[in-house]
């Protein structure tokens, strides 16, 4: 609906005004392990391999290895390295758009709990303040800013997404499709 349309763009201003700063900045931190000197990042070793590397590109039985196992987060980093090899643009961008979704998710699931208590109206005015205080709140800044925390914003995108389309199959006739969207949600955390 536009009024649900309307807040996402707000939120899209709002996240990108709070965190425009930091999409020229450099990989700081973890980034450079994680991504700048990761073989599966940079594309120097084969797309199975993601299956059997850690986070930080090292191979699951190795002792060294942290045994954070994040598939998804690598192949996310591999794509936008193969956009602009070398480049923590991208990487920033889509941290950005990342947090902005999150907080559009979280602003749609405001709506939908305070609807059931209260008037579309009501609801939306308080649900379009909770996510311009969770877009811009410093808490983000980290999950924002560094560039390996992108796994962390994607994992709440899909963990409200997934509890978004299984209240939609609460009030929904067409439950397996739900069901299916909702585990298919779940399956790529």
């Amino acid at each position: 609906d536009r009024q649900q349309m309307g807040m996402m763009v707000c939120v899209a201003v709002l996240c990108s005004a709070c965190y425009a700063n930091s999409l020229h900045s450099s990989f700081v931190y973890d980034d450079g392990i994680a991504i700048a000197k990761n073989k599966d990042v940079t594309g120097n070793s084969t797309l199975s391999s993601l299956l059997i590397h850690d986070f930080w590109g090292q191979d699951l039985h190795n002792e060294t290895s942290h045994k954070s196992y994040r598939p998804l987060a690598t192949l996310t980093f591999r794509l936008l390295w193969a956009f602009q090899p070398g480049s923590a643009v991208p990487f920033h961008m889509a941290c950005l758009a990342a947090h902005a979704l999150t907080s559009s998710l979280t602003g749609l699931l405001c709506f939908s709990i305070l609807q059931l208590s209260y008037s579309r109206h009501t609801s939306f005015w308080a649900s379009l303040w909770c996510i311009a205080l969770f877009a811009t709140h410093p808490v983000h800044t980290e999950a924002v800013s560094n560039v390996v925390s992108l796994c962390e914003v994607q994992s709440a995108a899909l963990s409200l997404s997934s509890f978004l389309l299984y209240l939609q199959a609460q009030s929904s006739s067409s439950l397996p499709h739900s069901f299916a969207a909702t585990s298919g949600s779940l399956l790529l955390l």
